[in-house]
């Protein structure tokens, strides 16, 4: 129904985005991985969890890619298709509407140079009562774990690609093994912070399949300054080109 939703213009981006009104809507992770993304004319493209489409959209309109966005719920890949079409993309994005965890059912091994996730935050065996299924799928991960990730990104990458991701703090060693596990060295981290007096809350990751070990902490993204107001740094990731990792 229409009155479940809202169609918003995405700040910096060029894009009108149809989102739900309550659930799964763009927060400042979606447009940290779509400006952290890295894309190069010509590449194939896959978002894993792609929700509405948001990161899917960003990064088809920035330069001439083909992007696959692949998500569990039926209702969200509608919702991105839609998305698509009114921002005049079909041509080069699309959805899927699919079970990460049995990727290999979907789409053929090795047939991407660039994958990015924004993987649900929790630990699925703590996050299963009182939370509506969407947004338990969305940010809790119970139908996915780490090692799903980690296996997805190996399957669908080729020897060289780049694989980049947004994910909480507190996880970090996980997913950094899970990649690990998968064929993809981590290569570049980028820690966030809320302030410049708070702990680190997300970081950001670029892995490369098949890489020699060697890791570089980026210099940190702080989200506001002491009075609130939003950084210059964080401003810089609301435009077209984002701010990819080098």
């Amino acid at each position: 129904m229409t009155s479940e939703r809202t169609i918003d213009e995405l700040k910096g981006t060029r894009l009108t985005l149809i989102q739900p009104r309550k659930g799964f809507r763009v927060n400042v992770d979606t447009i940290l991985l779509a400006g952290f993304t890295k894309v190069k004319h010509g590449e194939k493209v896959c978002e894993l969890g792609c929700a509405h489409g948001a990161v899917s959209l960003i990064l088809g309109g920035r330069t001439s890619v083909q992007v696959t966005g692949l998500d569990i719920q039926a209702d969200l890949i509608e919702m991105a298709t839609e998305n698509a079409a009114l921002n005049g993309l079909s041509q080069k994005v699309s959805f899927l509407h699919h079970d990460l965890r049995f990727v290999d059912q979907a789409l053929p091994p090795q047939g991407f140079d660039v994958v990015v996730s924004n993987p649900p935050y929790g630990d699925p065996e703590r996050h299963r009562q009182g939370i509506r299924e969407g947004e338990i799928m969305a940010r809790h991960g119970i139908l996915c774990s780490l090692d799903d990730i980690g296996r997805s990104f190996g399957y669908l990458l080729k020897h060289g690609g780049r694989g980049y991701t947004v994910f909480t703090a507190e996880r970090m060693v996980g997913l950094m093994e899970s990649m690990r596990k998968n064929g993809l060295e981590p290569k570049a981290v980028l820690p966030v912070y809320p302030r410049d007096d708070k702990e680190g809350s997300v970081f950001l990751m670029k892995s490369i399949k098949g890489a020699a070990p060697g890791l570089r902490l980026l210099p940190p993204l702080f989200i506001g300054d002491c009075s609130g107001n939003s950084t210059e740094k964080l401003l810089s990731y609301y435009t077209v080109e984002g701010c990819p990792c080098p």
